[in-house]
């Protein structure tokens, strides 16, 4: 357990790695991993967004020129609200024996029947991913990240991660309150089957007005492609005025003229709130003019 999700990400991958060693990453990957390469001593380079080609390609170059390499992807992106083909970067690293990291910050208490992530919704063994990331502010409402592995694994990163041995502990109070959240999520798995349905409710709602979601299709993340990014902040607050908090995600979370409209859907939101939301953001775009990539879907 760290004090943050972003800090687990910079000092686990800023310090496992040496400079006999390569790390291969998603082109989407969140600040914080590009943060913790520039930190590392080894060799980086970046795959195209969920291209396992473009990554066994990679791997075919360069796996033999490194001690050690390790792919880093996320569960589900947090920007445009895809999931990764883990089961085929699990294929590849075991080919080419490789460690595989996977950041759960937005798929851990989402993805599966009963919110267990990337194990869950795709039927993985325990140990296919060598290291899990996640955070404890996003399924469980709390503070703080988390490692997860083999007991050899998390016995070595227990003294030998910067961020975990000269930093503080996790809260009493934090952890007390991640453990109950995790308490109820096991108690109550219609939450879970709740979000899914809201998720399924969004998605249709603002395909129904030809909004551009993106990569989104089965996570809590569902953006709208709004564009520039001046309009994605006026929307954003003109729909703050209206009862619908939303925020902008702009440049440099996301490339220039792809600003959207971040939402987060919820297992207590209802579908009429749903409806009210989109509707509320199809009325200003039609009240002030803006011109909002729209697209069919079938």
């Amino acid at each position: 357990m760290l004090v943050g999700g972003h800090s687990t990400n910079v000092t686990f991958i800023g310090n496992f790695c040496n400079r006999n060693d390569l790390i291969i990453y998603d082109a989407l990957s969140h600040n914080s991993v590009i943060q913790g390469v520039q930190l590392s001593k080894s060799d980086a380079k970046p795959f195209p967004h969920n291209d396992t080609a473009a990554l066994e390609r990679l791997l075919k170059m360069y796996r033999s020129k490194y001690e050690k390499v390790l792919i880093f992807i996320e569960g589900a992106y947090s920007m445009d609200g895809d999931i990764a083909p883990v089961p085929e970067v699990v294929r590849l690293k075991k080919e080419y024996g490789c460690f595989l990291m996977v950041d759960e910050a937005h798929s851990a208490c989402m993805l599966g029947e009963h919110g267990g992530g990337v194990d869950e919704y795709f039927n993985l063994e325990p140990t296919d991913i060598d290291i899990k990331m996640g955070t404890l502010s996003k399924g469980l409402g709390t503070c703080g990240g988390y490692l997860a592995g083999s007991k050899a694994l998390i016995s070595y990163l227990k003294y030998s991660v910067p961020g975990f041995v000269f930093s503080v502990g996790l809260s009493p109070v934090l952890t007390a309150a991640t453990l109950e959240a995790i308490k109820v999520i096991k108690r109550e798995p219609e939450r879970v089957e709740a979000l899914h349905r809201n998720i399924h409710d969004f998605l249709e709602i603002a395909h129904s007005y030809g909004f551009d979601t993106c990569l989104a299709k089965e996570t809590a993340v569902v953006p709208i492609l709004i564009g520039g990014d001046s309009e994605a902040f006026n929307l954003s607050i003109q729909l703050l005025e209206r009862g619908v908090f939303v925020p902008p995600a702009v440049f440099p979370a996301v490339a220039r003229n792809q600003a959207r409209l971040r939402f987060c859907v919820t297992s207590n939101h209802t579908r009429e709130e749903i409806q009210t939301a989109i509707k509320t953001l199809d009325d200003l775009c039609k009240e002030h003019g803006y011109v909002v990539p729209r697209r069919e879907y079938n």
